[in-house]
This record gives C-alpha cells, structure tokens and sequence, in this order.
C-alpha cells in the first residue's frame, strides 16, 4: 500500500491546510501539484481563497455565502 504524496486537513468551514506527505505543512499553504479542487469537490480560487461552488462563492473564514442562491 502506498502513501499519500499530498495532504489536506480542513476546519470545519472547509479552510485547508496543505501538507505534504510527511504531515509537514507547505510553503505558502500551496499545493506543490496545482490541485484546486478542494473542500467537498468545490474549486479553490487560491488568490481570493474562495470556494467556488457552481452559482456562487463560499468565504471559509467567514463560514458563509457570499451570494444569495440564485433562483431557478
């Protein structure tokens, strides 16, 4: 069985922490593969730290939606 090359822990609003292999943490919290695709699947704009979700974007920090869900 092999071991992870990249690993991610999460709080409990999605904020990641990126380590490597070795549980040590990255330089710049980046992933050293370009992975994006981040907390439950959703895409992470690096630059603004934004989860974005299809329709809107999500604040980690903030634990909330920084738009409304737009109607169907």
């Amino acid at each position: 069985m092999g071991s992870g090359i990249e690993r991610y822990v999460y709080d409990p609003y999605g904020k990641v922490e990126v380590l490597d292999g070795g549980w040590t943490p990255r330089e710049g919290n980046a992933s050293a593969y370009s992975n994006d695709l981040l907390f439950t699947g959703h895409r992470l704009d690096t630059e603004s730290g934004l989860y974005y979700t299809l329709h809107r974007h999500y604040h980690p920090t903030l634990g909330r939606w920084l738009q409304r869900f737009p109607d169907a």
